[in-house]
């Protein structure tokens, strides 16, 4: 929100700087406008992006991290974990922020993978920011082991 707002400012002060001292006042206005929704549409992307930090959902069905992820349980054949750490940490919430620890990482079945993670080498989950605590990895590997899926190093 910060960095929206510092965007914001600037724009304004070069676009009021620009119009007065090439064009006049009568632009000045329009570039006023056009500076506010250059900053609005830079306000709707930062929103946009806030599904870092979703939750992650076990359910009887599968597993949810909206509106990214969807897998049924007899979709998924193995599962792993993987830690982001040093300098495999992975953009934090802020634009200066690096995040890190583990990280589920699915692997489907089937020839045609849907996950993007399959055809990648991270999780799709550390993007989203999704981390697990010691304890949750061990809750989680108990929910996954209910419905036999296998766990690969």
């Amino acid at each position: 929100m910060l960095a929206a707002t510092v965007i914001l400012v600037l724009g304004m002060a070069y676009g009021f700087w620009v119009s007065r001292v090439i064009y006049g006042l009568a632009l000045v206005t329009w570039t006023v406008v056009l500076t506010l929704l250059y900053g609005l549409v830079i306000l709707m992307i930062f929103y946009s992006s806030k599904a870092k930090g979703n939750p992650l959902i076990f359910t009887e069905r599968g597993i949810a991290l909206h509106p990214v992820v969807a897998e049924l349980w007899e979709d998924i054949e193995s599962y792993s974990w993987e830690e982001f750490k040093g300098i495999n940490r992975v953009p934090g919430p802020t634009v200066l922020s690096l995040r890190e620890g583990f990280c589920l990482k699915i692997i489907n079945k089937g020839i045609l993978q849907r996950c993007l993670e399959a055809k990648s080498r991270h999780s799709i989950f550390g993007t989203y920011l999704v981390f697990f605590s010691p304890e949750q990895m061990v809750a989680a590997e108990s929910i996954i082991n209910q419905y036999g899926i296998k766990k690969t190093e």
